[in-house]
């Protein structure tokens, strides 16, 4: 196998904690070293755009940045989040992206180009699936299903997660491909657990309002699996959303952890930001 020796550029556009990403994903099989050295020149050209933290322990991009490292389709910038709302702008720079690095946004692109994942960065104003059912309802897009499960209505299961707490207004990092397929839900808390500790399995707030962003602002359909979630009911069972069961709207419905899943309940993660 050939060997890649990445050297540390004078001007610290790949940084040594990437340099030991790097080396780590080529020593485990997870990519090529060709495609790695591409990455590698890509992200020294872009490094530019990003926002240095200066007297800070909060790290920060440039929103640019990030939009040239994911892509613009996979972007909802907090602008955008404002116009699908119909909402007041919130307050600060909203070009620049904090709580994430730039090492941050360069393994998550990394990942796009050589894993399918599917990293997305979204301004998320903390709505829960029921606001979002209150404004999109059954006939628009985005929508939700109208159909029952286990005799129990659709908006009913809506309503059951409603108080929960969700996020405040920001940025966030989220993989939207769906990961840890035919695992029962412990096993996949273990797995991913096992890939970063700052991954977390996203909640049914952040993947509805998620979906419901790209779908209003790109026009794209992401969730053709379900999302197997935190939530549970009183019967300690866990709480899917997705399109597995009806690709023309969000399901909701509950399973308990120990139940044997044909592939299609994954899990979306959230990247923490470091605040």
């Amino acid at each position: 196998m050939r060997q890649y020796e990445l050297q540390i550029p004078t001007d610290s556009s790949i940084s040594p904690g990437m340099i030991h990403y790097f080396q780590a994903a080529l020593a485990g099989g997870v990519i090529t070293g060709e495609a790695l050295m591409k990455f590698v020149h890509q992200q020294r050209a872009l490094k530019a755009d990003a926002l240095p933290t200066v007297n800070s322990n909060i790290p920060q991009v440039s929103l640019d940045y990030v939009v040239k490292s994911l892509g613009r389709q996979n972007v909802v910038s907090a602008i955008e989040a404002s116009d699908a709302w119909n909402g007041i702008l919130p307050e600060g720079d909203l070009t620049v992206v904090r709580g994430y690095s730039a090492d941050d946004i360069a393994r998550c692109a990394m990942e796009n180009e050589t894993i399918n994942a599917n990293w997305r960065l979204v301004y998320l104003y903390g709505w829960r699936p029921y606001d979002l059912y209150q404004m999109f309802g059954k006939s628009s897009r985005p929508r939700f299903s109208d159909r029952a499960i286990d005799g129990i209505p659709n908006v009913q299961k809506l309503l059951k997660v409603h108080k929960r707490e969700t996020c405040l207004p920001q940025y966030l990092l989220i993989d939207m491909s769906g990961r840890f397929g035919f695992m029962k839900w412990d096993d996949q808390e273990r797995a991913m657990m096992k890939t970063d500790k700052r991954f977390m399995r996203a909640s049914e707030a952040h993947v509805a309002e998620t979906y419901a962003l790209f779908s209003k602002v790109k026009g794209e359909e992401l969730l053709n699996f379900d999302h197997w979630s935190d939530a549970e009911d009183d019967r300690e069972r866990k709480l899917a959303i997705g399109r597995h069961n009806d690709r023309s709207g969000l399901m909701l419905y509950y399973l308990p952890k120990s139940a044997h899943t044909n592939g299609h309940l994954k899990v979306c993660i959230v990247y923490l930001p470091r605040f």
